[in-house]
């Protein structure tokens, strides 16, 4: 297991819930995270210094919604998430003069009332075909008020709305519940999936799917793959994508078993047990660009367990699993920069570390 360098970013506020982190253009670690109160904290690597900023958005909601954050082609960062006493979504994004702003995503239509559970964001990369689409926002998430999986995103200044998938009633035997612990990410042709569990009333089951969606621009969409089925309980995924693979991690929080799944050839679900786990816990998915291979031997996964910080990697060989932290955190974010180091940011307590790969 490879040396991490530890430093505390936080001053005296006190955090909370699940950090996001991501490398922009010049190599350098954003982190978001809310704290106490729902009052949203940005910090950015600045030299040797940590800068923290309290920007003027909204309050955020539960621990188990996460401030997301995003860095665009600019090197600019962009924040999504849930907003704290009206379950609205929130787009946020710093301006090149350091100013911030910010606007309600729309959701519904009247006379629904937003009801939004379980949202993931992202930024288009951009592709050859398609270079307009370049930095737009996409959000996913569980429209409870219409019971949907739903997918919104801002096109030429507009933002769209479409449904990917409905929940499906059986009458007296009860209905599905679908659109759950979301996740999205963009391949590097800028195509689209989204990760996403139904479960069901009649027979109690859990599945995971993952849906592709094949034009942003209209808002279609792919058949859902099954990457499992059965009876069991999952926390939130996080799901990566290079062609021609889709990998999605997730919690079984039944059977206390952390796991990766992907589809065989003939487009069947693949799972993997990465390890057992002493309690529930949030993975997230990201991949080492300085190695070479398919993108099953550059997967990493970053989670909490058993009062450690841990870090799950994969070869031809399998997963294994190494601690970052032995001192403890929760919910930690992930990303790599282009020389392949690994950064981390979490709680420990109510304090904010970062940890970077020596």
């Amino acid at each position: 297991m490879a040396q991490f360098d530890f430093t505390t970013v936080s001053g005296a506020e006190q955090v909370r819930g699940q950090c996001s982190l991501a490398i922009d253009k010049n190599g350098k670690p954003w982190i978001a995270c809310a704290l106490k109160g729902g009052t949203v904290m940005v910090a950015r690597k600045d030299g040797g210094a940590w800068v923290r900023e309290q920007p003027n958005v909204p309050l955020a909601s539960s621990d188990e919604d996460v401030v997301q954050l995003r860095v665009d082609s600019a090197g600019q960062p962009h924040l999504g998430y849930i907003e704290g006493d009206t379950r609205r979504l929130v787009h946020a994004m710093r301006k090149p003069d350091s100013t911030w702003t910010y606007e309600h995503v729309p959701t519904h239509v009247a006379p629904h009332q937003p009801i939004v559970f379980g949202a993931s964001f992202a930024l288009h990369p951009g592709a050859p075909t398609s270079p307009d689409l370049r930095d737009t926002p996409h959000f996913a998430f569980e429209n409870q008020a219409l019971e949907t999986l739903s997918y919104v995103r801002r096109i030429g200044g507009t933002w769209k709305l479409s449904h990917a998938a409905e929940a499906q009633h059986f009458g007296d035997a009860g209905n599905s519940r679908t659109g759950q612990s979301t996740s999205l990410c963009f391949d590097e042709s800028g195509g689209l999936q989204i990760a996403y569990v139904e479960t069901y009333e009649v027979v109690p089951t859990t599945v995971v799917h993952v849906k592709r969606v094949l034009n942003v621009v209209e808002g279609t969409f792919g058949d859902e793959r099954d990457v499992e089925k059965g009876q069991f309980f999952v926390g939130r995924t996080s799901v990566i994508s290079q062609t021609p693979q889709t990998w999605v991690a997730y919690c079984d929080v039944k059977n206390l078993d952390l796991k990766a799944g992907t589809f065989t050839s003939d487009g069947v679900g693949d799972v993997e047990v990465v390890e057992s786990v002493t309690a529930r816990t949030v993975p997230v998915l990201a991949q080492n660009p300085a190695i070479g291979g398919e993108l099953s031997r550059r997967l990493r996964i970053a989670y909490a367990d058993d009062g450690k910080i841990k870090l799950a990697s994969r070869s031809v060989f399998g997963w294994t699993v190494g601690v970052v932290d032995p001192a403890g955190g929760t919910m930690p974010g992930l990303a790599y920069d282009n020389q392949g180091k690994a950064h981390l940011a979490y709680a420990v307590g109510q304090t904010l570390r970062y940890a970077v790969e020596g």
